[in-house]
């Protein structure tokens, strides 16, 4: 993070694609207004041939949450199930991880995106939306970090939850 150039990160896992259009919508957002986050979704599929979704989100809402500062627009995302807290569901500002000195916290191995995630949305000033899927995400993948079970998981996941209160408590 520390040695990249561009104004924004978008992460992509090596088992995943993005949609067809998802770098011109994406950069039709950050044309825009210059959001924090740039907020996404996504489609799951398995096997090597994504379908592209039609679902799309309302404009009524999309303007909703990019009216709304960094803490609206997250509680309006959470009270409408669209908050997604994988890197890869979104798009940061370099500058947001870099003044803020966040990072990816090195004492987790399962849920360190999420935890990365979250407290950059406790900083964000602005979220914008995209208004349909830019990300296709694998699953059931053999040999994925998700389709093995390891005790090692769950207690990384405790301590996430544990992170994930005291920031909320920080933030409130």
């Amino acid at each position: 993070l520390e040695l990249s150039h561009g104004k924004y990160i978008l992460f992509v896992d090596g088992d995943d694609l993005l949609a067809p259009n998802a770098i011109k919508s994406i950069f039709a957002k950050i044309s825009e207004n210059t959001p924090d986050i740039i907020a996404g979704s996504y489609v799951k599929f398995s096997g090597n041939t994504p379908t592209h979704s039609t679902q799309q989100t309302s404009q009524k809402f999309i303007k909703e949450v990019e009216s709304a500062n960094g803490s609206k627009a997250l509680e309006l995302l959470l009270k409408n199930s669209l908050f997604l807290p994988s890197m890869w569901a979104n798009i940061f500002k370099r500058d947001l991880f870099i003044t803020n000195s966040i990072y990816f916290n090195v004492n987790l191995s399962n849920n360190e995106d999420l935890d990365c995630a979250m407290r950059l949305y406790l900083k964000a000033k602005s979220i914008a939306l995209l208004g349909e899927s830019h990300y296709y995400y694998r699953k059931s993948r053999d040999g994925s970090a998700t389709s093995v079970f390891k005790a090692a998981r769950i207690l990384d996941s405790l301590n996430f939850i544990r992170s994930l209160v005291g920031y909320i408590n920080d933030f409130a």
